[in-house]
């Protein structure tokens, strides 16, 4: 559909005026219209459970500046049309007050629109890896496919990236959890930190390490590091949980913790006097 082009607006008459085109090879099947946000219906089951906010906002700036490159693929519903793919480009023109957004209408039978919006996320390359596990298994339990090798062929993928994404459904859900979100300032969990756990016996160990890597902000070359003290540990027969635990007690406004060495003291004073002030105490509690 060459030459066929749109501009939209926002609300405010502040965006850029911008333009689009339909793909080439999409011409023969899909049609190229220019759609009221309000007329958009969102879909209750979705490939994408999180979004990303930094990455909306990125969307945010950019289409700010450069309007909307690519359309959004809906098909008709009624008077309206259901959003198929293109949830993040829909979400960033409704907090910039766009009136309407490109969008390309294609003929999508109701039991396919899942894989359908699976395939166009799996070739951004930019899902959540769990996201993408859950929505490889979702399928296979749907029966739509009948194995992992099927499944490849049905979405374009290769048979090893179906096997490892499935695999990490197999980490314990608080190891799944750090990889869609991030924990206050930690940083998030990558696919390849989780397939480095899978090593790991261990659920509870699993676990340790993935809020450690965390927190830490260990590359998979440290976290690898860290796995091998813990199997070496384990070897002597020591409990390595317990040799790696650290138990802050908190109290009078600061903490403690008992170490190796001896005692570690995390508190925050106004003077000299008043950190003896607190030591004294402190000691006095521990002699207890």
């Amino acid at each position: 559909m060459r030459g066929n082009e749109a501009s939209f607006t926002r609300s405010d008459d502040k965006a850029p005026d911008k333009t689009f085109r339909e793909e080439p090879e999409k011409a023969s099947s899909a049609k190229l219209q220019v759609l009221p946000l309000s007329k958009i219906l969102i879909r209750k089951k979705q490939v994408r459970r999180h979004v990303n906010e930094e990455a909306l906002q990125s969307l945010v700036a950019s289409i700010r500046t450069q309007g909307i490159i690519e359309p959004v693929i809906v098909r008709e519903a009624g008077r309206s049309h259901e959003l198929v793919c293109g949830h993040r480009r829909v979400a960033a023109a409704k907090i910039l007050n766009l009136e309407e957004v490109p969008a390309v209408i294609r003929q999508i039978p109701e039991e396919d629109i899942y894989v359908v919006a699976l395939h166009e996320n799996l070739h951004r390359n930019d899902m959540n890896p769990i996201e993408e596990a859950e929505s490889l298994q979702h399928l296979l339990d749907t029966k739509k496919v009948r194995s992992q090798k099927d499944l490849a062929k049905l979405l374009g993928i290769s048979g090893p990236r179906v096997s490892q994404k499935l695999g990490l459904l197999e980490l314990p859900e608080p190891v799944q959890d750090l990889m869609l979100t991030r924990v206050n300032s930690a940083k998030q969990l990558t696919e390849y930190h989780a397939r480095v756990l899978r090593s790991v016996g261990r659920p509870a160990d699993q676990i340790a390490l993935a809020t450690r890597t965390c927190e830490n902000q260990w590359s998979v070359r440290e976290l690898k590091r860290e796995i091998g003290k813990l199997e070496k540990q384990a070897k002597t027969g020591k409990d390595p949980s317990a040799a790696r635990r650290t138990e802050w007690e908190s109290w009078g406004g600061g903490r403690y913790c008992r170490t190796r060495r001896g005692f570690r003291i995390d508190v925050e004073t106004k003077d000299d006097a008043e950190l003896v002030s607190y030591l004294e105490e402190l000691i006095a509690r521990i002699k207890k």
